[in-house]
């Protein structure tokens, strides 16, 4: 999904997202536009981590079939996770990120004031 594309986009450009992913549940005729907006939004932080991945390939110069050689998956694999809108097991995305030389930090923030919750995860 390109970073640019937006929920309007989206709505607007149902060909588009079929091209992208023929199965996805955006394209259910069956969705209220709440489930709609609920699953675009899935899919744009899926998207969202997946540019998270690419990022830190980059940074650390790594190139992709060599990444894919560390973590044991094949290059198209990698260039799925990183272009796409799938979502990953947060396992998935603690194996990338150690691959990369990074750890994944999960938080809970409070909707309303208080401490913010964190973990590391190796």
């Amino acid at each position: 999904m390109k970073e640019n594309m937006n929920l309007k986009a989206l709505m607007q450009q149902p060909k588009r997202l079929a091209r992208i992913n023929p199965q996805h549940a955006l394209l259910s005729p069956s969705l209220t536009m709440q489930e709609f907006q609920s699953e675009l939004e899935t899919t744009i932080q899926a998207a969202k981590v997946g540019e998270l991945v690419k990022m830190a390939r980059k940074v650390r110069k790594i190139s992709v079939r060599d990444l894919a050689k560390k973590i044991n998956v094949s290059h198209p694999r990698v260039l799925e996770v990183e272009n796409s809108d799938s979502t990953l097991e947060l396992q998935t995305l603690v194996r990338y990120a150690n691959a990369l030389g990074f750890k994944v930090k999960v938080s809970f923030a409070p909707v309303e004031g208080g401490k913010i919750l964190e973990r590391d995860l190796h």
